[in-house]
């Protein structure tokens, strides 16, 4: 056996932070949206799990990674032993705010239900997920978008119909979604964030650029340091039609309706 499949990235049209939880997490509202940009996984037989990440034709190992963890709560509630030779390719930026990690469990998660016939639901799925991280669950399911509630993980499913090019721009700089959780001391008006959100739904599934644009907003840009806001005026300077931080960063979005310049742009230095 030798096979290889596609881990989406994603980025989100919208993020608020609504209060932070008694558990220490916080209640977002978010909608993720998958995009045409992947990591690709090859998987082999093997006498015991082995994962590897490969960068640059480079092997590594990331300890505690989100694809062994689900593994091995798919092993939990299966019973079932995976003796695979799992190799990620890498090319969604790691810390990047695209989901990169919960993409591969997602997927991996998808590909052992149906490939050992486990018959597993999406919704047994989507509790195993959510034991990973709070983006895993939205990759477990088949349409390009979800309204993310919660933590992110309470879901409402649809599709996009969004025509325009996307860019992504990666400043070489990881930020740690944790410590930019910590910046945020003031929180968003629930019903504003709730009208916001409706109305950037509207315009995904209308391909209505405009009216994603006045409705757009991530909380995360007001924490942003000075060295990343810079960064994003001279991205503004090309002349996009939207240009937003995905998620908790560092990974800066781009929308077109006419031109593409970059798929994705990587700083030398930041």
């Amino acid at each position: 056996m030798q096979l290889k499949i596609k881990s989406p990235a994603k980025i989100n049209l919208g993020l608020f932070i609504l209060s932070k939880r008694e558990d220490n997490y916080h209640e977002i509202l978010t909608i993720f949206h998958k995009i045409p940009f992947y990591d690709e996984i090859e998987i082999l037989e093997n006498k015991k799990l082995e994962i590897d990440f490969i960068k640059d034709g480079k092997v590594f190992q990331i300890e505690n990674n989100t694809i062994l963890r689900g593994i091995i709560e798919l092993s939990k509630l299966t019973g079932k032993s995976f003796n695979l030779k799992i190799r990620v390719f890498k090319r969604i930026p790691i810390g990047g705010g695209l989901g990169g990690g919960s993409s591969n469990c997602g997927v991996i998660l998808k590909f052992l239900n149906n490939f050992y016939n486990l018959k597993l639901s999406k919704n047994d799925l989507i509790e195993i997920s959510k034991k990973i991280g709070s983006d895993v669950p939205f990759f477990i399911l088949n349409e390009s978008c979800a309204i993310g509630r919660g933590r992110g993980e309470i879901l409402e499913p649809f599709n996009s119909n969004l025509k325009c090019f996307i860019n992504l721009f990666f400043p070489n700089k990881i930020l740690s979604t944790k410590e930019m959780y910590e910046k945020i001391k003031t929180y968003d008006n629930k019903e504003d964030a709730e009208r916001k959100i409706l109305n950037i739904k509207k315009a995904i599934e209308e391909n209505k650029l405009e009216l994603l644009k006045e409705n757009f907003y991530n909380a995360f840009e007001s924490v942003l340091d000075e060295e990343l806001l810079n960064y994003k005026k001279a991205i503004e300077n090309l002349n996009f039609d939207l240009v937003f931080l995905s998620g908790s960063g560092s990974t800066f979005v781009a929308l077109s309706k006419n031109f593409k310049i970059f798929s994705l742009w990587i700083a030398e230095n930041s």
